[in-house]
This record gives C-alpha cells, sequence and structure tokens, in this order.
C-alpha cells in the first residue's frame, strides 16, 4: 500500500510542475484519503507519506508561484446529509464492488438511491459527495461557482 501511494505522490509533484510549466497559479488538492469510511482507521504509512507530499508541494509553491490549496475534505463530508453508508457492498469478504463472479453474476450490491450515499465504496467519494463538496467550497468562497 506504501508503495503504491508514494507512486500518487510522485505523480502529483509531478503534475504539479507541469501545471507551473503550462501557466496555470492556482491549483487544489484533495487531501482526503488517509481515513476508511467503514473502519475510521487510518494507516500510520499514509499519514507519513501526507507529510511527506505537505512539505514538498510548499517547495513547489514557492519555487513555481503557486497558490496551493490544500482540500481537506473529511470535515466537510463529516458534516453532510448524505448517508455515511457505502453504496457499492461486495457480496463476501473476497469480493470487491464491481467484481464479477466466472458465470458473470455480479458480487456486489448497488444502494437503491446513489444521490443520498457519501460514498461509492470503500475507497471513493460518490458522485453526489463531490457535488456537496464543491457546493461547500462555492459557500465558503474557497472557489467561484461554474456557470
Amino acid at each position: 500500500m506504501a508503495d503504491r501511494a508514494k507512486k500518487v505522490a510522485d505523480e502529483i509533484i509531478r503534475f504539479l510542475k507541469t501545471v507551473s510549466k503550462k501557466g496555470i497559479r492556482k491549483v487544489i488538492l484533495n487531501s482526503q484519503g488517509v481515513v476508511f469510511p467503514k473502519s475510521g482507521k487510518v494507516l500510520p504509512a499514509l499519514v507519513s507519506l501526507n507529510r511527506w507530499l505537505e512539505d514538498k508541494v510548499k517547495q513547489i509553491a514557492k519555487r513555481k508561484n503557486l497558490t496551493i490549496v490544500t482540500l481537506l475534505v473529511n470535515p466537510i463530508l463529516d458534516q453532510g446529509k448524505l448517508s455515511k453508508a457505502t453504496c457499492c457492498q461486495a457480496q463476501n469478504p473476497e469480493a470487491q464492488c464491481g467484481d464479477i463472479d466466472p458465470t458473470g453474476k455480479k458480487m456486489y450490491t448497488l444502494c437503491k438511491d446513489p444521490n443520498h450515499a457519501l460514498y461509492f465504496n470503500m475507497g471513493h467519494i460518490s458522485h453526489a459527495g463531490w457535488k456537496m463538496i464543491y457546493s461547500e467550497l462555492v459557500e465558503s468562497k474557497i472557489l467561484d461557482p461554474l456557470l
């Protein structure tokens, strides 16, 4: 897990360098992802990786004259009115959301109304969740509304 997270962090750094070369001066980074919705567990390797990434982001921001807002979505999610249950549930411990058995049978179930689910699965915020986050960012004046 830590190796994969390090690769993601390296890609974020590469992305920031690329967008700065293209003239983009304001970037929002999502810093959610160290807490798993069902268990609430925080992985120490990811916490340390987030700290390393935060330091690198600050260095790049200063060097490249970027405004980088680190978006902490967990406080926004915690105050939301959406269901915290995941919309996509694996039917057994060996399956994951989206798995299909050899006969083509779905190994998962979906919630009845995804518009009320905060999380799509154990690792991803749903469309409804991102919409809620976006609305909160517009209200708090971090973002201008898209027209």
